[in-house]
């Protein structure tokens, strides 16, 4: 994941997350997450269209996943953030009566799974509506039973046919994992970045305007708009997102407020980003986290 061509940009190491010196052990000792930013340089409609051409080339699943963006994207920083959040993995699965995700993809999935609920529709139906064995001898003792007069003869066929099927049904049939269910929350990242312990107020205010930047779409003329950066995401040990975007980013101002080269500067700046998976985490993942 690393490359000598992009900037670094160490929060962990350089900056005042922590009371504790730049350079001392402790810091290297601190749980990070790995964060490289790519700038979409080309559309992604044509990318796609290229991964859907690449789809039968026997690519194996990591240059698959790669190269769903790669074409489309280059590299620009390295980002090391201190990780001290409670969660390392939220898992939600979900499977269903449908084909539509799990086979053939919409229209024809859409199309068997309308048949085939048809089919075991109008089975149970049958089943439930048709009397047993038992209740169709009783009718016919009830019909050839001289002494009954025809009103109780059919009061009694129908009594008995009506005993003779379900209150009602349910058919067991196998159900189908539904691959969009498969994605996971967003990758919490907080911290503090103080601008007193060693005045480095020029310094913070860069990297939570950096991160404004990049984090927004740029305008470059009447037609032509930049997206937002994706980011390639690695929580040692736990989490690896070959791709993924930035679903929040809450930067407060916290302590006493003072104006700095123009710029409203506080004691502090607490720093919230939520990286949310671009594809589905597959198990594959977990020998790169």
């Amino acid at each position: 994941m690393l490359n000598s061509n992009v900037a670094k940009i160490n929060i962990v190491k350089d900056y005042d997350w922590t009371s504790i010196p730049r350079g001392a052990s402790l810091r290297s000792e601190a749980p990070k997450v790995l964060i490289r930013s790519y700038k979409v340089k080309s559309n992604l409609l044509l990318n796609r269209l290229k991964s859907y051409i690449q789809v039968g080339a026997g690519k194996t699943s990591k240059q698959f996943y790669e190269s769903l963006y790669s074409d489309a994207t280059e590299p620009e920083d390295d980002f090391y953030f201190p990780y001290f959040e409670n969660s390392a993995r939220s898992i939600t699965n979900s499977w269903g009566d449908t084909f539509t995700n799990g086979f053939g993809g919409t229209s024809v999935g859409a199309s068997v799974d309308q048949i085939a609920r048809n089919y075991i529709g109008t089975l149970s139906e049958l089943k439930t509506l048709a009397p047993g064995k038992d209740e169709l001898d009783k009718a016919s003792e009830i019909m050839s039973n001289k002494e009954l007069g025809k009103l109780d003869k059919l009061k009694g066929v129908a009594s008995a046919l009506t005993q003779g099927s379900s209150p009602g049904s349910y058919i067991e049939s196998p159900k189908f994992y539904d691959y969009t269910s498969a994605q996971e929350g967003a990758l919490r990242v907080s911290f503090i970045l103080s601008n007193t312990i060693n005045s480095d107020f020029n310094k913070n205010y860069e990297l939570v305007k950096k991160l404004i930047e990049i984090n927004k779409p740029k305008r470059n003329d009447a037609i032509s708009v930049d997206p937002p950066r994706i980011y390639r995401v690695k929580l040692y040990g736990y989490r690896y997102m070959p791709w993924a975007y930035v679903n929040s980013l809450d930067i407060e101002m916290l302590g006493t407020k003072r104006m700095i080269n123009g710029n409203i500067i506080p004691e502090a700046y607490s720093i919230n980003i939520g990286f949310q998976p671009l594809t589905i985490e597959v198990s594959n993942f977990l020998d790169q986290a």
